[in-house]
């Protein structure tokens, strides 16, 4: 079992590491261009087009993996398509009158400045064409035509962040070029990924009947639900810092905040991805038992990666933003521990929610997500404006924790967690260890130039891995010869289940949103 979480794991790992790159390409460019204000103002309008597409098609858009299979099998997929599309369409021109509205009224009540309402427009539009560009990229994924999804997300993130550099560098349209490079990249997409999900298929929309929406909409509601908590519980603290510390505390935050949570999130998002067809095909065909063992065997491998990827980010921290940010942001590293470890409590928390989602009980899901957020919140107003920014690190951190024992506290009911603790404290050692080494190299290193920062943080990183790996084959915890037989079996006959393949078991969603860079 062991060994295929591990191919796995290798299999998506080009998927994940490409995209998670433009974060390090972007920070020191638009660090150089933008002042902390303008880039907390960007990321305060960012958010407002995340929280839309949160609460409108999210939720539809995971219903749209979940009965592509059920209307394929029926010869249905017409239906399918006049459904997934109306409701798309309705929900976005909705949610862009409400919003549109809001932000009409805000401005007449002076809460919002002209900078931020400015970009507030371009984020509503962003909003409009992620939209339908979500729930296409989740059909395609249905369809299994992974190489497609693979290309229109890396071209995606490299498309905008290309753009979004000429247009700030030579149409000098302000820190508004990073979300017009979305809008843009985006709607260009829209056509090849309609031709790609539709091609050989048609839309109906003149059958169109209650039983086809009821089914969608008792699926992706608590879903919605859940991925609004979601919003709140990952984004609700940048405005919070706005209200107390201004738009140029959450820039300087911010920038630290996705260097690190992109970090961490290259290797949690495989544990999001990899796990779900496994468990949930061994929960149908063999039962819990060999559930429970794969979970333990994921948690594992979870444990021997994020560990040490959260420590070693703590130790480089203060070098990492040095070299990649201008000088303005570099009080911000002192929140990526925290950032770090929030990241690591989530992917803690997909892996306890199997129970839940085991058993169909995607409204005990909604319900922990939002006793999290009002956690988050009370930590939040009570720290923020006493110690700024840190506050609101400290209190994701605190919140994704409880989300994590809620989530596996209501699952033990479906599926037994059991965590491997000889593993637990081997990779403690070893990431005690890790630290020192590369602490000790960063404190003493040269740090003059950004060569020599680079070189600094490179043998910090290899040394501190070296002596991480070093503990765990002296402890037993691994040993040469397994890691040579993962190395010759992994080969590109690697057969992944899609999450598709499992029509019987509700698929948890990560919230997706624009891509935040």
């Amino acid at each position: 079992m062991q060994r295929r979480v591990i191919k796995d794991l290798l299999a998506y790992l080009p998927s994940k590491l490409l995209p998670a790159l433009t974060a390090f390409l972007t920070v020191p460019i638009f660090t150089h261009l933008f002042a902390p204000d303008q880039y907390g103002n960007y990321n305060l309008a960012f958010g407002v087009s995340e929280f839309l597409i949160a609460g409108t098609v999210t939720g539809f858009a995971a219903a749209a993996v979940r009965f592509y299979a059920a209307y394929e099998l029926k010869g249905k997929l017409s239906d399918y398509f006049g459904t997934i599309f109306s409701t798309t369409a309705v929900l976005t021109l909705i949610g862009a009158i409400i919003a549109a509205v809001l932000m009409v009224t805000a401005k007449i009540a002076n809460l919002v400045d002209d900078d931020l309402y400015s970009l507030l427009w371009v984020a509503l539009l962003l909003f409009m064409v992620t939209s339908w560009y979500t729930v296409l990229m989740h059909i395609v994924r249905a369809e299994e035509k992974s190489r497609w999804f693979t290309a229109f997300e890396l071209t995606l993130r490299y498309g905008m962040v290309g753009i979004a550099i000429v247009l700030a560098t030579q149409f000098d349209i302000g820190v508004s070029s990073i979300m017009w490079g979305q809008v843009i990249i985006t709607a260009l997409l829209m056509v090849p990924l309609f031709w790609v999900a539709l091609r050989g298929k048609t839309v109906h929309f003149t059958r169109l009947v209650k039983a086809d929406f009821a089914p969608f909409w008792a699926y992706a509601l608590p879903l919605t639900i859940g991925n609004l908590a979601f919003w709140g519980l990952r984004l609700s603290d940048r405005y919070i810092v706005k209200i107390f510390h201004g738009s140029y505390e959450v820039g300087v935050y911010l920038v630290s905040y996705n260097i690190s949570a992109r970090s961490i999130d290259l290797i949690v998002g495989l544990f999001i991805i990899v796990p779900g067809p496994i468990i949930m095909r061994l929960w149908e065909e063999k039962g819990r038992a060999d559930a429970e063992e794969a979970l333990t065997a994921i948690t594992r491998m979870f444990l021997l990666l994020v560990v040490p990827a959260v420590i070693g980010l703590a130790v480089t921290s203060q070098l990492l933003v040095r070299f990649l940010a201008e000088e303005k942001y570099y009080d911000g590293h002192k929140a990526m521990f925290f950032v770090a470890a929030s990241s690591a409590l989530f992917g803690l928390g997909q892996l306890g929610s199997f129970g839940i989602l085991l058993g169909k009980k995607t409204n005990i899901l909604a319900r922990n997500q939002f006793v999290a957020v009002a956690i988050s919140l009370i930590i939040n107003l009570a720290l923020v404006p006493w110690l700024g920014f840190m506050g609101a690190a400290i209190a994701s951190a605190v919140a994704f924790g409880a989300q994590t024992f809620l989530q596996a506290y209501y699952s033990s009911k479906f599926l037994t967690w059991r965590w491997p603790m000889q593993t637990l404290w081997r990779v403690v050692a070893g990431s005690a260890l890790m630290a020192v080494v590369a602490g000790l190299i960063v404190q003493f290193g040269p740090e003059a130039s950004t060569k020599q920062q680079a070189l600094t943080l490179l043998i910090a990183v290899s040394a501190g891995a070296a002596a991480y790996g070093i503990t765990l084959i002296a402890l037993g915890e691994v040993t040469i010869r397994q890691l040579r037989t993962i190395r010759d079996e992994h080969g590109p006959d690697t057969v992944i289940p899609s999450p598709s393949e499992v029509t019987d078991v509700p698929i948890q969603p990560v919230p997706e949103a624009p891509v935040e860079l």
